[in-house]
C-alpha cells in the first residue's frame, strides 16, 4: 500500500477528474488517499466525500497548502508517500511504478516523469513549455511541478513543511541528486496554462517561492550541488527551424518578467497565491464527473 497526500484549496472544478483518474485503475486495498481541505469556500470537501471510503477527508479552516500537507501527513499511515496537487492527472499504476523505484538502494525522494498537455493553447505558450522541458533541471531527477514521494526515510529528513510557497522546492532541497529518480515509463500530466499571461502569473507564483525559500533556508540551497554531467545527445526530437530560433526568445522573456514580478512582490511584501484558471473547467461539470463516479460505486468494471 502506499499513501496519496492531496492539499486541495477551492478545487471543486478539478478534483473530481484527479479522483477519479488516480482510483480507475486501483486494486482495492493498494491506495491509502488523504484529501486534505484547506480554508475552502466552495464544495471541494463535497467532491471528496462522493469518493468515500476510498478517499478519507479532512478539513482544516486555515488556507495554507503547507499546512494541508502537515494534516495529511498527521492522518496517513503508510510509505512511500505520494504528494499530489489537485489539479494533477496520474494513474494508481504509475504511482506504484514510482513507488518501486524505493527498492533502489539509496533512493529517498521519486517522481513519475511529467507530461503537459498543451492542447488549445497559445503558441507562445507552447514555445515556452518546448524550451522549459529542455533544460537539464528534468535530466536530473526532476520532483515536483505537481506530485513527489518519500520513503521513510527520506520523509524524516525534516518535520513539518514550514509555512512557504515552494513545499516542493523544500522537498526536493532535502535530496541531493544521487538520492532522487523518476520514473522513466510512469507519466503524470499537468495543463499547461491557454495564455502567456496565464504562465507569467504561474511562474512568477514560483521564482516568489524560491526567493522566500532562498531568505529563510539558506543553508539548504548548497545541499543542492549537482553532478555536471551531459544531457544526452538526443534528448528530443528534432525541431523545425522557427521552433529552434523563436522557443528560446519566448522562454527568456518569460524568465525576464517573471523574475521582476517576483522581486517586485517579495519587495512589497506581497504574497499572492497566482493562479491560472484558463484550464479549469467549470464546477457543475466537475460535479457530474463525481456524480458519475459515485453512481458507479460497486460496479466491478469501473
Amino acid at each position: 500500500m502506499i499513501s496519496v497526500i492531496i492539499p486541495a484549496h477551492n478545487e471543486a472544478a478539478l478534483l473530481g477528474d484527479t479522483l477519479n483518474h488516480l482510483l480507475k485503475d486501483a486494486a482495492p486495498g493498494t491506495l491509502e488517499i488523504v484529501v486534505a481541505c484547506n480554508g475552502c469556500t466552495d464544495n471541494t470537501a463535497k467532491i471528496a466525500r462522493v469518493f468515500e471510503p476510498s478517499v478519507r477527508v479532512v478539513e482544516t479552516p486555515v488556507a495554507s497548502k503547507t499546512q494541508a500537507l502537515n494534516l495529511g501527513d498527521a492522518t496517513a499511515t503508510v510509505f512511500p508517500r505520494f504528494y499530489l496537487d489537485a489539479d494533477v492527472r496520474v494513474t494508481a499504476i504509475a504511482l506504484q511504478q514510482t513507488a518501486q523505484l524505493f527498492q533502489t538502494q539509496g533512493i529517498l525522494a521519486a517522481s513519475p516523469t511529467l507530461r503537459i498537455d498543451t492542447t488549445g493553447c497559445s503558441w507562445a505558450v507552447k514555445a515556452f513549455y518546448r524550451a522549459w522541458q529542455r533544460r537539464p533541471y528534468f535530466h536530473h531527477g526532476h520532483l515536483g511541478s505537481g506530485v513527489y514521494a518519500a520513503s521513510a526515510e527520506g520523509r524524516a529528513r525534516f518535520d513539518l513543511f514550514p509555512n512557504l510557497i515552494a513545499d516542493d522546492e523544500f522537498f526536493r532541497l532535502h535530496f541531493h541528486e544521487t538520492e532522487r529518480a523518476n520514473a522513466a515509463n510512469a507519466f503524470f500530466e499537468i495543463r499547461a496554462p491557454r495564455r502567456i499571461w496565464g504562465v507569467i502569473k504561474v511562474k512568477t507564483r514560483s521564482r516568489l517561492g524560491r526567493l522566500e525559500l532562498k531568505k529563510r533556508f539558506p543553508k539548504l540551497i548548497p545541499r543542492n550541488t549537482q553532478t555536471k554531467r551531459p544531457l544526452p545527445l538526443t534528448p528530443h526530437a528534432p525541431r523545425p527551424v522557427m521552433s529552434a530560433l523563436l522557443d528560446p526568445l519566448v522562454f527568456a522573456f518569460i524568465q525576464l518578467a517573471t523574475t521582476w514580478r517576483a522581486h517586485q512582490q517579495a519587495v512589497q511584501g506581497i504574497h499572492v497565491w497566482e493562479r491560472d484558471h484558463s484550464t479549469r473547467v467549470s464546477p457543475s461539470t466537475a460535479s457530474l464527473i463525481s456524480s458519475q463516479h459515485h453512481s458507479n460505486i460497486g460496479d466491478p468494471s469501473t
